[in-house]
């Protein structure tokens, strides 16, 4: 004869299962972890978000909690509990929603508890503050700096901290018809935005890169003479600190980001001789849509207002088409 359990014996035995089965906050956390690195994030991106989830999240008690027991008033006691700019945590709440997700999906729970928490609500951010084409076009010729070919690299190629900083000479064709570059983070193959992506090298770049490269045929573009390696992001940034003094403007805040955007800015308003449709700067940048380039570069009357003499179009020959498409039209109906 087959015994059969009663219901409470079979929910008994099943909670006992999933408490041995259901792991902490801390080892999915882990296991998130170990799965982002492989991701096709750029490495600074994956490493600002590893180092926030080790310093925000797994030292904290809730990372001992088990994920199917956890309520809401504790997670919300860990939210109240982190001290900061609630930009910092986004990361981290990111994570924990996805967290639970995945949990009520491997059946872990029932009911989500992350989604009645209550989290901070972001401050508003200041407007950076913008290099004036005149600031912009002085530091790129400014020969008095030993960082002049890297500021005029950095605004005529529109690349992203990070990838001037992996920019590889292999990946440099001065010679190429037309003059190209790959903008690619060299030890993963890949960009911020995922595929690599081909620029082209504007004539008043190529001196630049003829003296950052100095006759070498490969290795990394900004290279220390001394030591034989890469330059690192700090290090650029003292420099940028150190000239911008030169010019007198230390202390405004200037940032790296704040300097390509301004890059942008001067081909979009022609500040280098001549104006880029702002299709190609968005191909530059690296971005998906020319709407993200409109908000990065905070193109407003302003810049719109650049581009008024493309619509000093003649009259006399839009009423000339008019009038050799209403003949067409005529002839086809007879």
């Amino acid at each position: 004869m087959v015994s059969r359990l009663t219901a409470t014996e079979s929910e008994q035995m099943t909670a006992a299962n999933r408490e041995k089965l259901a792991p902490t906050i801390g080892d999915r956390l882990r296991s998130m972890i170990s799965s982002y690195r492989r991701s096709g994030n750029s490495p600074q991106r994956i490493q600002n978000t590893i180092r926030n989830i080790e310093l925000h999240a797994l030292p904290c008690d809730i990372a001992t909690r088990r994920v199917d027991v956890v309520t809401k008033d504790e997670l919300q006691d860990y939210v109240n509990g982190l001290k900061g700019e609630p930009s910092t945590f986004e990361p981290v709440f990111q994570w924990f929603a996805k967290l639970f997700e995945e949990a009520i999906d491997d059946g872990l729970m029932r009911r989500n508890p992350w989604k009645k928490v209550r989290l901070p609500k972001k401050t508003t951010k200041t407007e950076p503050p913008r290099f004036t084409p005149e600031h912009l076009i002085t530091i790129c010729t400014e020969r008095g700096s030993d960082f002049f070919p890297v500021w005029r690299a950095f605004a005529g190629l529109l690349v992203r901290p990070g990838e001037l900083l992996h920019q590889r000479i292999e990946d440099i064709h001065l010679n190429g018809k037309p003059p190209h570059l790959w903008v690619r983070y060299s030890h993963q193959g890949a960009t911020k935005g995922g595929e690599p992506r081909k620029l082209p090298i504007f004539r008043f770049v190529r001196p630049a890169l003829d003296e950052l490269i100095d006759g070498r045929s490969e290795g990394p573009l900004l290279m220390n003479p001394k030591t034989g390696k890469r330059w690192g992001a700090g290090h650029i940034r003292d420099m940028l600190r150190q000239d911008l003094k030169a010019l007198d403007l230390d202390g405004h805040g200037y940032t790296l980001k704040a300097f390509r955007r301004a890059g942008g800015d001067a081909m979009l308003n022609g500040d280098w001789g001549k104006k880029v449709p702002i299709e190609i700067v968005s191909a530059m940048y690296g971005h998906k849509d020319s709407s993200t380039t409109r908000i990065y570069c905070g193109i407003k009357d302003r810049t719109l207002l650049a581009y008024a003499d493309l619509l000093d179009i003649d009259v006399a020959l839009i009423e000339q088409s008019g009038h050799r498409t209403s003949s067409v039209a005529q002839r086809s109906q007879r």
